[in-house]
């Protein structure tokens, strides 16, 4: 992700009714204002959901929030990214949307109010080490992945995608000069500590 990276932010807390969400219409109500949002967003673009001004919610809300994910998967936002960005103090709150995250089976990174970066729902372990991997290298192919994990190019192939897919890492094609053909490159999300919110 080169260049200067573009966020959008959507406080939450200004779609709640007394700083809760807590019925299903209010999620559907976010859900369409972040799909408007994701829609404006350019390639390599980030999605800010800003949960801080948020009391309480219900899970059927977060649920119906949620569904943004499923939304950066479809043809037309391939490339844009989702980040929460939450109040830690308020643990009622993060406990019932890590679990909303965990019972859709997804994967989503988050920075606190002091810009520290996390990640709500479960990677499992080979997941894990490879995105940290990610992290750390800040670009690698999957013969790269397979050499470092000593497992066949398939299965580092099969773990970036996976990354991909959840949106917690970006990749870019590019040709082999020397065959001809193609591969990708795969690079973490740009330092999310370091985006500029306006809020």
């Amino acid at each position: 992700m080169e260049g200067r990276i573009v966020q959008q932010n959507v406080d939450l807390g200004s779609l709640a009714e007394d700083g809760n969400l807590l019925q299903r219409r209010l999620g559907e109500k976010a859900f369409l204002t972040l799909k408007k949002e994701l829609r404006k967003l350019p390639k390599g673009g980030i999605l800010l959901l800003d949960f801080r001004r948020v009391k309480h919610a219900t899970s059927t809300c977060l649920f119906e929030i949620l569904r943004i994910f499923d939304e950066t998967r479809n043809v037309g936002y391939e490339g844009k990214y989702l980040l929460l960005r939450l109040d830690l103090r308020n643990e009622d709150f993060v406990d019932c949307l890590s679990l909303a995250i965990k019972e859709r089976g997804i994967v989503l990174p988050a920075i606190d109010r002091k810009g520290r970066w996390m990640l709500l729902g479960e990677l499992s372990k080979a997941l894990r080490e490879t995105l940290e991997l990610v992290r750390e290298r800040e670009e690698l192919t999957s013969g790269q992945v397979g050499g470092h994990f000593n497992i066949p190019i398939s299965a580092a192939s099969n773990r970036l995608k996976q990354l991909y897919q959840l949106r917690l890492i970006s990749r870019k094609e590019e040709t082999i000069s020397e065959s001809g053909g193609w591969q990708f490159i795969y690079t973490p999300l740009p330092d999310l500590s370091q985006i500029e919110v306006h809020i």
